[in-house]
């Protein structure tokens, strides 16, 4: 009897439904990878390739490369298919000399077109200068990592490779990636008294907007960049 239970128990555990994963917000995802990576060449002062995507009504429509967004349909719509070519490809996106999006940017954009599309009405794209890593893996160095690597892990922080610092702690994720408001890698810099036995070096009101901004804009860190602790000069 109880191998029975147990047989039953193991069949309705495999056939209940996955857990479906949230849709993907076009206002906190996709509109800052759009307005970092494309409305540059694509929005009301130019239009590469025939196409601007800084408003709904155009993004929809057709450039050279074909339709842009064809809902339900990432492998029909030239937003997606330009992002996946090859980096030597010449109608590859962004184009060679700026910097690519992130492998789980790319997936975002086709959940988001295979999901539907959906794009609020009303909102309209602005070109955003996209924070380089160069900028914010300086500000980590010079003010984060005397406490925060793998030597010295204070609160169980890590900030010296992208894997570590996206896993954050046992209490939980340092960056939320979208969402640099609710990231307590920024909302530490804040509060009074976190840091004040060992204080953050050199950080001005510049480096924790660039911080934050960077986390608004995906928290992309190349894969191949690992972080360590200056040398004294």
């Amino acid at each position: 009897m109880r191998g029975l239970f147990l047989f039953c128990f193991i069949l309705s555990a495999a056939a209940a439904p996955a857990q479906e994963q949230p849709k993907v917000s076009f206002t906190r995802i996709i509109k800052p990878i759009l307005e970092t990576a494309c409305v540059k060449c694509h929005g009301a002062d130019r239009w590469h390739g025939g196409l601007r995507i800084d408003t709904k009504e155009l993004a929809f429509e057709s450039g050279d490369n074909g339709v842009s967004i064809v809902p339900g349909k990432p492998r029909s719509s030239s937003l997606y298919t330009t992002l996946v070519l090859a980096s030597d490809n010449p109608r590859v996106m962004p184009p060679n000399g700026r910097e690519a999006v992130s492998k789980e940017q790319i997936e975002y954009v086709r959940r988001w077109i295979e999901e539907g599309a959906e794009w609020p009405e009303g909102i309209e794209l602005k070109r955003v200068d996209k924070i380089p890593f160069s900028v914010v893996g300086g500000i980590l160095q010079q003010s984060c990592l005397q406490c925060h690597q793998s030597q010295k892990k204070e609160g169980g922080v890590r900030l010296d490779t992208r894997e570590e610092a996206l896993k954050g702690s046992a209490k939980g994720p340092v960056i939320v990636p979208y969402d640099g408001d609710a990231s307590p890698l920024y909302r530490s810099l804040l509060s009074p008294g976190v840091h004040d036995k060992n204080p953050p070096r050199l950080l001005t009101e510049e480096d924790k907007q660039a911080l934050r901004e960077w986390i608004n804009q995906g928290a992309t860190w190349p894969e191949d960049i690992e972080l360590s602790v200056p040398k004294p000069k």
